[in-house]
């Protein structure tokens, strides 16, 4: 019996070691911050699998390096479009060059802007809590695609949170299309000397400061999920953005 106990142990030891060590590998795309579980990572290329079907190219991934971080593994990868059609062999690299990756743990830069009402923010307005910036601009189809599901994260967290968007559009740009689609973020209009200082030119981007100004996180738009038969990308419920919101308001 003791034979028998003493296996049964190991057995479990053996599982749980396994396990750990499963759950303490993340991928990491090249030029960007946000780590990814492997069940995140296989679902963002499924994604993109479902999304590129009816295009003449298919999502290729590679492996640049493996990290070390303490008890945590980081594989970062490298993905590019390679073309499958009249144009077989062709590969764009998907690239990010933006610098706002490399501000993160800094303060984010100081600003004085207005929103669409010509109320002035500053950032020194914003620090006691937790903030979300979204950086979008009007011709931006992702940026306005995700706008109910960013409602619905403000909605869930009132006035916990500050909810800013940003654009370098002017106010004759974006009015209209808020008037047909709400986006109840303050909007921060005229902004492209700050957008510039932040060196994004990619949208949807949703920036995480902490209570004292900091950044923490820059994450891409709210994450694409697909439905049950694998045929459809939508987007998801936000749940990347809630995980981090709520790591925020327990610092």
């Amino acid at each position: 019996m003791k034979k028998n106990l003493l296996l049964s142990i190991v057995a479990t030891l053996a599982f749980t070691n396994m396990f750990a060590q499963e759950n303490s590998v993340f991928y990491q795309q090249s030029g960007t911050s946000r780590l990814y579980t492997t069940d995140e990572y296989l679902n963002g290329k499924i994604v993109d699998s479902i999304r590129l079907s009816n295009e003449p190219f298919e999502s290729v991934d590679s492996i640049i390096k493996t990290v070390n971080r303490g008890n945590e593994k980081v594989i970062v990868y490298d993905r590019s479009l390679k073309h499958t059609g009249k144009n077989e062999g062709i590969v764009m690299r998907v690239v990010h060059d933006e610098n706002i990756y490399s501000m993160i743990d800094k303060p984010l830069p100081n600003f004085k802007i207005k929103d669409i009402n010509g109320t002035t923010y500053t950032l020194d307005s914003l620090k006691g809590k937790p903030t979300l910036i979204n950086f979008w601009f009007h011709t931006c189809g992702p940026c306005k695609a995700e706008m109910p599901v960013l409602n619905q994260i403000k909605k869930l967290y009132g006035d916990k949170v500050n909810f800013i968007a940003l654009t370098f559009d002017p106010k004759e740009l974006i009015q209209p299309i808020l008037d047909t689609r709400p986006f109840n973020f303050i909007q921060l209009i005229d902004a492209k000397d700050y957008v510039d200082k932040l060196s994004m030119h990619a949208a949807p981007k949703n920036i995480f400061i902490d209570k004292n100004g900091i950044i923490r996180q820059v994450y891409e738009g709210v994450d694409l999920t697909y439905n049950e038969t694998r045929t459809t990308v939508m987007l998801s419920n936000g749940q990347a953005i809630i995980d981090m919101l709520n790591k925020l308001l327990k610092e």
